[in-house]
């Protein structure tokens, strides 16, 4: 399995690694700027751009060893070029840290929205800061994001547990006469409601 220091490097210091990339009609995908800057680095974001502009799918997810990447794809018309411009950002998070939801995806969007349309293409170093600073003050000094997470977390524990409990009752307990049909009826109502519970927050996910 591939390896990549410099991307597990910069989430030991900063909460997250944000790029932001486009598809070029003459050179392909383009990365424009990433947060924290990372130097020169050819992969892995570079490949998931690659990948990002193969797919028609608009919201992309690709799973590593000891991180994620969760990209959002979208198109804009720009002044002064023909065609619409698919644009990206890439959202990259260690693996221990469950996956943004869409809703946050598109809060990030909007936020990438609000950097002026002559400046999306400017390759200098700087004109995105102003983007990446909004999104950490969002998602990391507010922990927009963390109260979901811990909340999702802690819940589906909880109800991992119960699901296991009534599963176990009912596998191991049915046929036995001083459990009551009534209690039977109740268990297979709290499975079901656990069922539907986890449905919700993959939903949410």
């Amino acid at each position: 399995m591939v390896e990549h220091p410099k991307i597990k490097a910069a989430l030991g210091s900063s909460p997250f690694i944000l790029s932001v990339g486009y598809f070029d009609k003459f050179l392909g995908p383009s990365r424009i700027d990433t947060f924290p800057h990372l130097g020169e680095i050819d992969d892995p974001i570079n490949q998931i751009l690659k990948d990002t502009f193969n797919t028609k799918n608009d919201y992309i997810s690709f799973d590593f060893p000891d991180f994620y990447a969760q990209v959002m794809k979208f198109p804009l018309q720009l002044p002064g070029i023909e065609g619409e411009t698919l644009f990206c950002f890439i959202m990259i998070r260690d693996a221990s840290l469950p996956k943004l939801g869409i809703a946050h995806l598109k809060q990030i969007k909007d936020l990438f929205l609000e950097v002026p349309e002559a400046d999306l293409l400017k390759p200098e170093q700087g004109i995105y800061n102003p983007f990446f600073i909004s999104i950490y003050k969002r998602f990391v000094e507010k922990k927009q994001p963390l109260p979901l997470e811990l909340f999702s977390h802690h819940v589906r524990a909880e109800i991992t547990t119960i699901q296991g409990f009534c599963e176990y009752i009912l596998k191991n307990y049915r046929h036995q006469e001083e459990i009551q049909d009534e209690v039977y009826n109740f268990i297979e109502l709290m499975l079901e409601s656990c069922y539907e519970l986890s449905n919700v927050f993959d939903e949410l996910a």
